[in-house]
């Protein structure tokens, strides 16, 4: 993934400005490290500043996107014509006839309030349009009606800025400035005036007379008392002018205030901004004019995604104490230090190590947790001098910055007294997820009762509440690091008490024994899954079968069957399968079924036609095959001239219930065309040596059974037509082997030249070279 993009052009073009930026690391794209915000400590308890919301830490280029939508973009606009209106108008109705109306449709209303005829068309029911009609505001239509012709000329929805930038005619807009000047000057009301003068800059900025756009704000905004978000669009058109003007340090400057002025544009200015050297950043120093402009410089170079924010943070509490920013600040660096240091392998132990470090990315700066012990050194001396703004806040962080050093007294503490005097919800349930945490950290031993008890407190914090996940899939697999806190925990203390089932199933779940079906693993679970004495245990029974209608009991059972028949053990393997329920054999998603009749045989293995042919036929299952398997060779011990039929039948089964065969099915779980990948893989710094056997063992890849019975057959004098067959399977054997490097070419041409020498005139070998290319190329060649 990049780690790194020059900010195109068109972002700053939906926002009215138009000044490019530089490589910088605020990219598009997401760089290389975990794709989470937060594991424990969750931003939206304990931050409640919203305008900042965006720039809480996110490894991705925002944390959120809503600045993106118009309907936040435009919200504080929208408001002030609310206010103009008298509040007669909601924000639908603003939103429409501002935004989402043609320039006709705003001159039909105007034409209505000059002649006094009522409004017709889309408006004739809006209140804003009523309101000014009625009003005979016949100086706010005329302006709208001017806005909307200014609009072509600037306004690109996202989109369309991926594309090709519209050419603009600066005739045009150089004249539409110039009325816009005239409009400024000659209005009476405030707020017209201030508008009209916005739409001057705007055009004089698109047009790239950026002199004039300069100009033009400071001879008729700036003089103006308003604090109107119109006043900061502007001064932003301003700085984006200052900035193609040269004037880097003055329009940095003016990037910064409106920052912090101008929620709405806060991103778009955040991308601006970008202090080339330690020079520049001490120009635009000296233009602030007060601590609070020099609080947000020092914010503005903090939130970069590969600082390391406490220098900047010890500067804006030199300046102000009180500072958001600070919370804001604290937050960010929290997350980034649980993203940082709880990588992909993290198990949850505490403390984490001093000498521990995690790359972020080449280019960026290594956060390692010596940062993390500084960083706690810095949060309490601030909780200690009590002069920060949310203090309590403070206090939950030096709490539990305390537990991730290990220090579990003070976390303890810090977290106790937080409790007893919280009334905000949410925040409330932070601190007691993080006392939950501290209790997971101290356990050493576990039982049924004290596993009840964690997992009752876990379920009473609220992180398995369907409402807080868009879907039911997401409900089910989105990432839940508290409960696999809980889960690694326990896995811990089963694994000293000898509990190998719970550990495994808190572990991977049941769903784990797919990847490595261990007997003794099973075995340990059934003991207590046949009769779950808590909801733990039922828990553990039911996770990953959520909203299918399958059982974890009856895929126990499956799993044990399937361990026993790839095992050649068909008795225990019908003793297992019988043990399943009948609902279970006969549901669509079960792994039961097996989509086809192994005992077949086929030229070609075409999976997807073998499929389409049986489909998903109850006739077809695992109890069905192991029965059948065990009834062929019952018949051909009693019944010799049915024995090369059998064991060929057999051989068949042995064939297609393995990887490269449509009956793949009974013998594994999933099967994917690069499970083979690993049979070419040595180990290396990317992937292990446990690894490579884990994903072996996935699949059933041995020929030896189906050539076993296969040579068995041969030796019952079959027909020619029943030899050929047979010896067609085998050669498709030795033809999978060397893809498993179990076989070499000359295996299989061993196999082409004994079927070619010996079966040349049977019907199904003219068959086999109709329909095999391969076969077809050796005889020809």
């Amino acid at each position: 993934m990049c780690k790194h993009f020059i900010q195109p052009f068109f972002i700053l073009g939906i926002f009215t400005l138009c000044f490019p930026l530089t490589l910088n690391a605020k990219g598009l794209c997401s760089w290389e490290g975990p794709i989470t915000n937060n594991v424990f400590w969750n931003p939206e308890f304990t931050y409640f500043n919203k305008d900042f919301k965006p720039f809480l830490f996110s490894f991705d280029r925002l944390y959120e996107y809503q600045w993106d939508e118009p309907a936040y973009r435009y919200k504080d606009n929208s408001a002030e014509w609310i206010e103009y209106c008298s509040h007669r108008a909601s924000r639908a109705e603003v939103d429409s006839f501002v935004y989402a109306s043609t320039l006709k449709e705003v001159e039909a209303v105007l034409s209505a309030a000059k002649s006094g005829k009522l409004i017709s068309g889309k408006f004739k029911d809006n209140t804003m349009a009523k309101f000014l009609k009625e009003n005979k505001d016949i100086a706010a239509l005329e302006y709208l009606v001017f806005a909307k012709k200014c609009e072509p000329h600037v306004a690109l929805s996202y989109y369309e800025a991926w594309e090709d930038t519209p050419e603009r005619d600066p005739r045009t807009m150089r004249l539409l400035y110039q009325e816009a000047q005239k409009n400024a000057e000659n209005a009476t009301k405030p707020t017209l005036k201030l508008r009209y003068a916005y739409q001057a800059v705007r055009m004089a900025h698109y047009a790239q007379d950026f002199s004039q756009a300069i100009g033009t704000y400071d001879k008729l905004i700036a003089p103006l008392k308003s604090e109107s978000v119109i006043k900061y669009w502007a001064l932003g058109n301003k700085a984006g002018a200052l900035m193609q003007s040269g004037r880097r340090a003055e329009a940095l400057y003016l990037f910064s205030v409106v920052f912090d002025k101008c929620p709405t544009k806060r991103v778009n200015m955040y991308y601006s901004f970008h202090p080339e050297s330690d020079t520049e950043w001490r120009d635009i120093m000296t233009l602030c004019k007060n601590n609070r402009e020099k609080s947000t410089l020092h914010l503005l170079r903090a939130i970069d995604p590969v600082a390391q924010a406490t220098e900047e943070m010890e500067n804006i509490y030199q300046l102000d104490p009180q500072s958001d920013y600070l919370t804001l600040l604290l937050v960010r660096e929290i997350n980034k230090l649980e993203c940082n240091l709880m990588d992909y392998d993290f198990k949850f132990e505490f403390p984490i190590p001093v000498e521990y470090k995690y790359q972020i990315h080449d280019d960026g700066s290594q956060m390692s947790s010596e940062y993390l012990y500084s960083f706690k050194k810095f949060v309490s001396k601030k909780v200690v001098e009590q002069k920060v703004k949310d203090l309590r806040v403070w206090k939950l962080a030096e709490g539990y910055l305390s537990y991730l050093t290990g220090d579990f007294n003070t976390a303890e503490s810090a977290m106790s007294a937080l409790e007893s005097t919280e009334s905000n919800a949410q925040t409330l349930r932070q601190i007691q997820t993080f006392k939950f945490l501290l209790n997971l950290a101290k356990l050493t031993t576990i039982d049924r009762d004290i596993e009840e008890k964690f997992y009752t407190q876990y379920l009473s914090l609220g992180y398995e509440n369907p409402a807080n996940y868009s879907d039911e899939w997401e409900a089910e697999y989105a990432p839940k690091y508290v409960y696999q806190c809980m889960m690694y925990g326990f896995s811990r203390c089963y694994k000293k008490q000898g509990d190998i089932g719970k550990a495994f199933l808190c572990e991977k779940g049941i769903r784990g024994l797919f990847e490595n079906m261990e007997l003794s693993v099973i075995d340990n679970i059934l003991t207590w899954a046949l009769k779950p004495s808590n909801s733990f245990e039922k828990h553990l029974l039911e996770k990953g079968f959520k909203n299918t209608g399958l059982n974890g009991l009856d895929v126990l059972w499956d799993v044990k069957g399937t361990y026993f028949l790839r095992k050649g053990d068909l008795f225990n393997a019908k003793a297992a399968y019988e043990k399943t329920s009948s609902e279970y054999r006969m549901a669509e998603n079960s792994y039961f079924s097996l989509h086809f009749n192994p005992l077949e045989s086929f030229i070609l293995d075409r999976h997807d036609e073998a499929e389409e042919r049986y489909g998903n036929s109850p006739d077809y299952h695992k109890l069905w095959l192991v029965d059948k398997l065990m009834t062929l060779e019952n018949e051909a011990s009693q019944n010799p001239q049915k024995a090369a039929e059998n064991y060929a039948k057999i051989g068949n089964a042995w064939y297609n219930m393995s990887y490269f065969a449509p009956g793949w099915r009974a013998l594994a779980w999933a099967r994917s065309g690069s499970d083979l990948f690993y049979f070419d893989t040595e180990p290396d710094e990317y992937i292990t040596l446990t690894e490579i056997e884990r994903a072996k063992g996935m699949i059933f890849y041995q020929m030896n059974p189906a050539l076993e019975w296969y040579s068995k057959a041969l030796t019952q004098n079959p027909t020619p037509e029943l030899g050929a067959k047979i010896r067609f399977g085998i050669a498709k054997c030795r033809l999978n082997q060397t893809y498993t490097k179990d076989a070499k070419a000359k295996d299989l041409q061993a196999e082409y030249d004994l079927l070619r020498k010996n079966y040349a005139s049977t019907k199904y070998y003219a068959e086999v070279i109709r329909e095999c290319s391969y076969f077809r190329s050796y005889v020809g060649k």
